[in-house]
């Protein structure tokens, strides 16, 4: 007698199991489950130091600047002269413009900063958002404020400092320091150039 083949078919509960293993591999194939466990950390990115632009002529200035590459970012160094004595640095003027890029030509103000009599034990007081940009070697000294040449390594900013007064982690910005000293204008115009970068930890 000829031999009936009977199909077999897969059970109810058999079809669940298998739709249940593909949704979990699936989920843990997805982008978005691999990018929801990726942490990332936000670094400064030095892009310029030197002389403001604007003021060319400033009697104490940088001689020389440059920008090094610092594990996943970037940071500055640069050797700057005071040519005189001073008393003391008498005002400070920090204006932060905030940019698209580097070579935008509508850069916005974004914030004004101003030091009065405290601008020099402000500028090398330790801990503080600028503390990096201001480390001078020889240590910069305040009232009298010497003449001769200094240098400044590693210089950046304190990311960690800035997310304290909510300052934006992302953006372009160019920011110019006008110091005065003694009452004299300007003697010192300070200027550098950061961006911000995220990168996964």
């Amino acid at each position: 007698m000829p031999r009936i083949r009977r199909r077999l078919r897969p059970r109810a509960e058999d079809t669940v199991l298998v739709a249940l293993y593909c949704t979990c591999v699936l989920v843990v194939l997805s982008p978005s489950s691999v990018s929801a466990k990726s942490k990332f950390e936000t670094l400064v990115r030095m892009e310029a130091l030197g002389n403001c632009p604007e003021y060319p002529d400033v009697p104490n200035r940088f001689t020389h600047s440059s920008i090094f590459p610092a594990g996943k970012t970037q940071w500055a160094k640069a050797t700057f002269v005071f040519t005189k004595n001073y008393t003391k640095f008498t005002k400070a003027v920090a204006r932060i413009n905030r940019c698209e890029n580097r070579n935008d030509p509508h850069c916005e103000p974004y914030q004004n900063w101003r030091f009065g009599d405290e601008t020099c034990s402000l500028l090398t007081m330790k801990g503080m958002i600028w503390t990096p940009l201001f480390h001078l070697v020889p240590a910069l000294s305040c009232n009298p404020i010497r003449a001769g040449t200094y240098r400044l390594e590693n210089v950046t900013v304190d990311v960690e400092r800035l997310k304290v007064i909510n300052f934006p982690d992302k953006g372009y910005f160019k920011v110019g320091i006008e110091v005065d000293a003694d009452k004299i204008a300007r003697v010192v115009c300070y200027y550098f150039e950061l961006s911000f970068m995220k990168v996964r930890i």
